[in-house]
């Protein structure tokens, strides 16, 4: 019996950091009767390493009934099928299933019974994080996008309901069609990390059975790059203008550039986006399920899922015009100094051209006379030292 070991998030648990783990690493995986595997199928804005992305993707697809997407689908569950013939260990991830599951009938049902029919498991991974550390990073990924909301506002407008954070009582949704035994329930904190070095990958290895050696590759910024808060109400008053949509991520590369500049100076930083009274309103309204999951899932007497100390915040989060105005203009001088670096890039390569230019056409004019050449000079001249060179020249 092999297992398949499906991780689903939650979003802003370091999803990312642990997909490009798996991909730089199949190779020592596989060795040890794991494999990450990837299918041909692809989707539209998500990348491959998200690998358990076909189960849900009809929720975000129009051409979800056609044949040939379905045929593409089934032919995505045989590999599995086929994956778990081979190897004990077979790993899927996509943090989006954690909410898009709910919006398919018989999700867990469906999927639970395709493999346990072909006589293997499933084991179902998933990190929580506290709701008031989470609501914040999701809000600044959503104005890395197109969110014009400000903090507060966009909390009260409950535009995030369709993300279950009454973690309790979704995973109990869950466990009835699949089993209690077959979730696997991780804290995002950095104190509650398992493994050889206490990390997010540690201690995902450690979930499936693995110890981190020095063996594994881990790439550099592995997980998203934090934007601090005046870069981010700067993107956020920017995305009242579509063209600073920014969907491939240009803008906020420089911002996560001037919010490390800004974070080891200490200018502009703030413990929460929350005020303190809003900050206990909104997480007394999840106490009771996180007390649920520490004691009925983990077994914790002391009752308490996170560990990490509330951070509240009394400063006011506002900033000047001229806090703003120097901001943009640190953004701007590094946006300059990419554009007269491609500038020159730019000169090298058109010159690196007009020199392949030169040969080519030097080349021509060799193999012109040689052409003309060839009618005219006797046979006894081409043996010689000249005659050679220009063959040289044109074949070269």
């Amino acid at each position: 019996m092999s297992t398949l070991y499906l991780h689903i998030g939650t979003p802003k648990t370091g999803t990312t950091a642990i997909q490009h783990f798996l991909a730089s690493n199949k190779r020592i995986l596989q060795s040890k009767g794991y494999i990450f595997p990837n299918f041909e199928m692809r989707f539209e804005n998500v990348p491959p390493k998200r690998n358990a992305h076909f189960l849900i993707d009809k929720v975000y697809n129009k051409e979800a009934d056609t044949l040939d997407y379905k045929t593409q689908i089934n032919q995505c569950y045989e590999s599995i099928y086929t994956a778990l013939e081979t190897y004990e260990n077979v790993i899927l991830t996509d943090e989006a299933i954690w909410h898009a599951c709910i919006k398919i009938d018989n999700f867990w049902e469906d999927l639970n019974e395709r493999i346990i029919s072909r006589g293997h498991q499933l084991k179902l991974i998933v990190y929580l994080r506290r709701q008031d550390e989470f609501i914040q990073s999701y809000w600044k990924y959503k104005v890395l996008e197109k969110e014009t909301g400000a903090f507060m506002k966009y909390v009260n407008s409950k535009k995030y309901a369709f993300f279950p954070l009454n973690y309790h009582t979704h995973l109990t949704s869950i466990a009835e069609k699949i089993g209690k035994d077959n979730i696997i329930i991780r804290v995002y904190e950095k104190g509650q990390y398992k493994g050889a070095n206490k990390t997010i990958i540690s201690d995902f290895l450690y979930t499936i059975g693995l110890e981190f050696t020095d063996e594994y590759k881990l790439e550099e910024n592995l997980q998203n790059t934090n934007v601090d808060f005046i870069c981010t109400e700067i993107k956020r008053r920017l995305n009242s203008i579509p063209e600073f949509w920014d969907k491939r991520g240009y803008i906020r590369g420089y911002m996560t550039e001037v919010s490390e500049q800004y974070k080891s100076e200490g200018k502009y930083q703030f413990k929460s986006l929350f005020n303190p009274e809003e900050q206990d309103l909104f997480l007394q309204k999840y106490e009771e399920e996180n007390r649920k999951i520490a004691t009925e899932w983990l077994g914790r007497a002391d009752g308490k899922l996170f560990y990490n100390p509330v951070l509240y915040d009394e400063n006011e989060k506002k900033f000047s015009t001229m806090d703003y105005v120097k901001t943009c203009g640190v953004i701007f001088s590094l946006m300059e100094q990419d554009i007269e670096e491609l500038k020159l890039e730019k000169e090298m390569l058109e010159e690196e051209v007009k020199l392949l230019g030169h040969k080519l056409s030097l080349k021509k004019s060799f193999k012109w006379l040689r052409n003309i050449l060839n009618h005219v000079v006797p046979n006894k001249y081409k043996k010689t030292k000249i005659w050679k060179t220009l063959q040289e020249k044109t074949n070269s």
